[in-house]
């Protein structure tokens, strides 16, 4: 049988007290000293609502507390979260004395937030099992605060904000869908990357949020790149604003060990093999918006391949406010060369036009198609030139003009260096009944788009062009015959930006986002 304590007004001491769920409605509940609370879900509302706690509470279930309720812990008190499955936390903006997080559910968002979770200048938040996904909230920390432990298994996801002096350690992950290993599928990764430093001086506020995502800066462009740099990561960025001056910062990496040629997390080994694994090679960049470019900070690297640290060797640039900071390299060594996003293969008739687009590329030289009729012994039909070096997406596009029945595709990528890595294989089957084929490259673009059609379950349809925000620019309407329609758009006068093209007919709708140069 359930067990719930009803609060309308209550002190107590004790020494243990078990129920399966506290409701304080409109009342006062005071645990003290030396008192261990076992509880499932907490639930405080009312204006009048008061929980006092100085003993432990550990409570398995969700946390809610209305804004107009009040929650505070004494000198001894403690709250633990000890779920065995997903735990939802509303503190109605109050704040957390000693919090521990201690989720076994073994996901990878054990803790979510409904609204900022607040610890005290007085608290530490320990983190031992379970990740903390904040959604569109942030954890604060009030000046005094600590965070104790922190790992692959235990960190925030999310928004981080600190206000204080000092050195602060910020337990910083990120979960993602992304595709590493180039067999265009998405694959979910948990990254643990916490972060250290402290401001110039003064007790600036500072937020700082973790992502394992291509920074949105020139990676290897020479014009932005301090003559130290030969490129930067495209593997991850810290993203930090500040209302002070930031010192020196010190990266974490963990839980980065592979096996020769599985993907390493962070790119920190060329072809994949940790025997490759410089860490002289490495510093900590980052973006200055004043002068556009990557700065080398230097480094001094502490711990091994799997778990360690860079720490810079200057205080970051002043004055900027906000600071992009990632890995650099010194060499075109590291990281990865080239992410590739998808693959695919469309039947045209009398061809197959192969497509496939990358996220980044580092060092490449250019990509060799192969085919085999099955699925074992390939051979090269023929080549595209790479885009050499480039953070944003780029689009490939190869026609096969000698089609069979069913055939096998493969991407062999090569660098300058002559390194080289494959594609998973892709199936193209030819028939009567192919899919409907809307392509649309180059992307990006710098003047002219070309659009390919066919196999539409309609005659009539229409192409429509829109900015980001979704305002359409201009619509055609088309007529798609049997044999297909390679239609091309003048828009050399876009301004540079990212847009929409859509294809709609009576059966068969499609989008696009593309990026005009």
């Amino acid at each position: 049988m359930k067990r719930i304590l009803i609060i309308s007004c209550l002190f107590f001491v004790a020494q243990s007290v078990n129920a399966q769920h506290l409701l304080i409605s409109d009342a006062n509940f005071r645990v003290s000293n030396g008192t261990d609370v076992v509880l499932n879900n907490v639930r405080i509302d009312g204006a009048s609502a008061n929980l006092y706690y100085d003993g432990d509470l550990n409570v398995s279930g969700d946390w809610q507390v209305s804004n107009s309720a009040v929650f505070s812990g004494g000198a001894n008190g403690r709250v633990s979260f000890t779920g065995t499955s997903q735990q939802q936390i509303t503190c109605g903006g109050n704040e957390f004395g000693d919090l521990v997080i201690y989720n076994t559910a073994a996901g990878n968002s054990d803790v979510v937030l409904n609204d900022d979770l607040n610890v005290s200048g007085t608290g530490t938040l320990t983190l031992t099992r379970g990740i903390i996904n904040t959604g569109a909230n942030r954890v604060d920390f009030v000046s005094g605060a600590t965070v104790a432990g922190g790992s692959p298994h235990s960190f925030i996801d999310g928004l981080m904000e600190y206000s204080g002096s000092g050195s602060f350690f910020y337990p910083a992950g990120d979960v993602v869908l992304r595709d590493l290993d180039g067999d265009f599928t998405n694959e979910t990764w948990v990254v643990y990357s916490a972060i250290e430093f402290a401001p110039v001086s003064g007790s600036p506020t500072t937020t700082v949020e973790y992502n394992f995502d291509v920074p949105a800066y020139p990676l290897s462009a020479p014009a932005n790149l301090d003559p130290t740099l030969d490129h930067v990561s495209s593997r991850e960025w810290y993203d930090i604003n500040s209302s002070g001056n930031i010192g020196i910062v010190k990266l974490y990496y963990s839980d980065n060990d592979h096996l020769a040629g599985d993907p390493c997390p962070h790119g920190f080994d060329f072809a994949d093999d940790p025997a490759n694994f410089n860490p002289a090679d490495i510093v900590v960049a980052v973006w200055n918006t004043a002068g556009s470019r990557w700065e080398d900070m230097g480094s001094i690297h502490a711990g091994d391949h799997d778990n360690g640290s860079f720490t810079a060797l200057t205080a970051l640039p002043g004055g900027l406010g906000n600071y992009v900071v990632t890995y650099g390299s010194k060499t075109a060594t590291t990281p990865l060369p080239v992410e590739l996003l998808r693959f695919e293969a469309a039947c045209h008739g009398d061809f197959v036009s192969l497509q496939w687009e990358t996220a980044s590329e580092l060092n490449n030289e250019k990509f060799l198609l192969e085919r085999s009729l099955d699925g074992n012994t390939f051979r090269q039909i023929g080549e595209v030139a790479g885009a050499g070096n480039s953070n944003i997406p780029q689009t490939y596009l190869y026609y096969d003009t000698d089609p069979q029945p069913k055939a096998y595709y493969r991407l062999k990528q090569l660098d300058y260096d002559g390194q080289f890595e494959y594609s998973d294989a892709l199936v193209s089957v030819c028939n009567e009944e192919t899919e409907p084929v809307f392509m649309v490259y180059p992307n990006p673009f710098k003047s002219e788009l070309h659009v390919m059609l066919s196999k539409l379950p309609d005659e009539k349809c229409k192409l429509e062009l829109y900015t980001i925000e979704g305002k359409l620019i201009e619509s055609h309407q088309l007529y798609v015959q049997e044999e297909g329609l390679h239609k091309i758009l003048s828009l050399g006068e876009l301004v540079p930006a990212m847009y929409l093209i859509r294809l709609v007919s009576d059966n068969f709708t499609r989008m696009y986002k593309l990026e005009k140069q």
